[in-house]
């Protein structure tokens, strides 16, 4: 009998728990410090490569400096107020910014981080489970798909010359499923 949608669901959602905690497991094992050793690498990577450190060095400088002006001018607020038993006096500030650099930086970074993790035989299998589970609803439904879907999986990932994941190679194996 073929599993509903919901028993689909089901069981996608208990594999992708599997996953997060064999990658969990991976990072445990390589260094409590390795992703954010990764972030890092890989955002001065994404930064280097669009040509973004000088413009980078001179933001952080400026933002540095706004804090510190930003702390002086609470605390000079604060002071002033003391004799009015004024609370919680809190200035605002218009936070603009770079806020397209720092996704365009955010796209290049996740680039740089698979380049990162494909450079260790750990990383290698962290971007192999992701890879997993990003795929996991279509290995679910191609493993309990009958032959002709499966048929249209094969000539469909051979067409984008798409390697498909281990997983799904093995769901390629089992019995088709029984048409209803």
């Amino acid at each position: 009998m073929p599993l509903t949608v919901r028993e689909k669901e089901h069981w996608k959602q208990r594999i992708e728990k599997k996953i997060d905690k064999a990658v969990d497991e991976i990072y445990r094992k390589e260094g409590k410090e390795l992703k954010k050793t990764l972030r890092q690498e890989a955002e001065e990577r994404a930064v280097k490569r669009l040509g973004l450190q000088s413009y980078m060095d001179k933001y952080r400088t400026l933002q540095d400096r706004k804090s510190a002006l930003k702390e002086q001018l609470s605390k000079l607020s604060d002071e002033a107020a003391k004799p009015f038993e004024a609370e919680g006096n809190q200035s605002r500030y218009y936070q603009g910014g770079h806020s397209l650099i720092e996704s365009v930086v955010q796209r290049e970074r996740v680039e740089a981080e698979k380049e990162i993790l494909l450079e260790s035989d750990a990383g290698r299998k962290v971007l192999r489970l992701e890879r997993e589970r990003e795929e996991l609803a279509d290995t679910i439904w191609l493993a309990t798909s009958p032959v002709q879907i499966r048929s249209l999986w094969k000539d469909f990932t051979a067409l984008v010359t798409e390697e498909p994941t281990e997983l799904q190679k093995q769901a390629m194996t089992y019995d088709p499923a029984e048409s209803e």
